[in-house]
This record gives C-alpha cells, sequence and structure tokens, in this order.
C-alpha cells in the first residue's frame, strides 16, 4: 500500500515537473572532477566494508540464527567484490543528475574546496570518519526500526508485532 502510494505520488511529481535541460560538457565535466576528489569508489567501498558485517550479524539476530566465520568471510568477500565492479556503474549513472542539479558556478566551487589541500585532508580523514562513525549509527537501528513500524502502525491501523 505505501510503495504504491509512494509511486503514484512521484508520478505525479513527475508529470507536473518540467523536463530537465541535457547537462552541458562543462557541468558533466565538473560532475565527475567532484566525483574523483571526493573519492567516491573509496568512500562506498570503505561505507560498504564498514556496514556488511553489521548487516549480516543484524540480519542473523533477526532470524536468530548462527552466522558461520566462513559466511562472513565469504559475505564480506562478495560486498567488495560487488562494490567493486558495480560503484563505477553507479557513478556514471548519478552524474547527469549531479551536473542538472548544481550550477556549472556551485560545481566549480565545490570542485575547487575538494581538490584543494583542505578538502583533499578532510576526504583522507573520511575512511576513519566512517568507521568510527557507522557502529555508532547501526547500534541505533533497532530502535529506528521499532520507531519507524510504531509510527506506520499508527497510520495504518497494523497489527503490532510480537517483540523482537
Amino acid at each position: 500500500m505505501f510503495k504504491t502510494t509512494l509511486a503514484a505520488c512521484a508520478a505525479l511529481v513527475l508529470a507536473a515537473a518540467p523536463a530537465a535541460a541535457e547537462p552541458s560538457a562543462r557541468s558533466l565535466e565538473l560532475a565527475r572532477r567532484y566525483v574523483k576528489a571526493l573519492h567516491m569508489e573509496n568512500t562506498v567501498g570503505t561505507m560498504m566494508g564498514n556496514m556488511a558485517p553489521m548487516m549480516l550479524d543484524r540480519l542473523a539476530q533477526r532470524l536468530n540464527a548462527q552466522v558461520h566465520p566462513e559466511l562472513k568471510t565469504a559475505y564480506a568477500e562478495a560486498v567488495e567484490e560487488t562494490t567493486r565492479a558495480m560503484t563505477p556503474k553507479m557513478i556514471d549513472a548519478m552524474l547527469p543528475a549531479l551536473a542538472e542539479t548544481f550550477t556549472e558556478a556551485e560545481l566549480e566551487a565545490a570542485v575547487n574546496y575538494y581538490e584543494s589541500a583542505a578538502g583533499q585532508s578532510l576526504m583522507a580523514k573520511m575512511p576513519a570518519y566512517m568507521a568510527r562513525a557507522t557502529p555508532a549509527v547501526m547500534a541505533l537501528t533497532p530502535e529506528l526500526e521499532a520507531d519507524l513500524e510504531a509510527r506506520l502502525c499508527k497510520k495504518i491501523a497494523c497489527e503490532t508485532a510480537p517483540a523482537r
């Protein structure tokens, strides 16, 4: 029901929105430089690498199952391989949206910062930050799920699922 309503709203918004102009070659080049300066491929890989073990552990908890070390290793390797294979494709797919959303001036300013020494220093520290932040966020997942379920059930009058 929720997905159907969301899809209908999205369709109405898209139908009412004017067609986006094709991004200029300059905007696309700036978008590519921006993504490169952000070390997007490494950032996505680090994020997925940090999240994968916690996602697998969380799934095991929900299923009340034991995860063998071999499965953890295989899962981590599969996530890394998939991320490495898919990230360039995802980046290429998002470049037009990036170039269409931001003006050339905005992209130029972002590129100038992230290609600077300060911007590169910030990006070099991002994996360490993500390694520290991800467990903190993942620890909130059970609370987030419970809150989401309670709010959704108030809206659609569902029966509350048994406590986990």
